[in-house]
């Protein structure tokens, strides 16, 4: 089963979300308003998402490109680890850098191996992909500015205590295997972490280095 430009189109028309077809890549442009986040490029509210069909049709990518960026951060571990958590609270999205130039890309794969995509499916992770863009933004400023990484103010569901227990376990160990600053870009800068992650618990944490962006 495979999955064409045309029908995420209609998916969007149906949606009645804005968007636009850039040729001749055929990706699905769409803005968002946001009330926390700025681009960093502009300055300008709003995030700008992306969705492509694969050349078989058979995944659909959501992405968000130069969401972020580490150039200038006061506090580069901080960062980058508060960009680690953020796989762990934000499923299915996966965060990746770019060693080219740091700047950070937010990503959902969505598969139709199995079967078709819904509408439902596509739109949902489409708004959840630019919620996280937004409720992040200022989760990764203060880590950026401060080393102190917030998740008070990020607006996820709480989870389970049993399940807070074990992933702050999994993402403690992680942290020990992967140890510092280039540890942290290599696991981000090479596939990119959230695909398994889940919901990590109300915190607040202070890096315990702080590197020079």
């Amino acid at each position: 089963m495979t999955i064409t430009t045309e029908q995420l189109v209609a998916y969007m028309n149906d949606a009645k979300l804005g968007f636009r077809v850039q040729h001749p890549e055929q990706d699905i442009v769409v803005g968002f308003p946001t009330d926390h986040y700025r681009s960093h490029l502009t300055g300008v509210a709003g995030a700008t998402l992306v969705a492509r069909v694969d050349l078989e049709g058979t995944y659909v990518i959501i992405y968000a490109p130069q969401v972020f960026t580490l150039e200038g951060a006061a506090f580069e571990q901080a960062a980058l680890r508060s960009l680690v958590e953020l796989g762990w609270r934000a499923r299915p999205v996966q965060i990746a850098i770019d060693d080219r130039d740091d700047e950070i890309r937010f990503s959902i794969n969505l598969p139709v191996f199995d079967g078709t995509l819904t509408a439902d499916q596509f739109v949902e992770s489409v708004r959840r992909l630019a919620w996280v863009v937004d409720e992040f933004a200022p989760v990764f400023r203060a880590a950026c500015e401060t080393g102190q990484i917030d998740w008070s103010t990020f607006g996820e569901r709480d989870p389970e205590p049993d399940d807070v227990k074990l992933e702050d376990m999994e993402l403690a160990d992680m942290m020990r295997r992967v140890g510092g600053v280039e540890g942290l870009r290599t696991l981000l800068g090479q596939s990119g972490l959230g695909e398994d992650g889940g919901c990590g618990e109300q915190s607040v944490r202070t890096a315990s280095e702080g590197g020079e962006g």
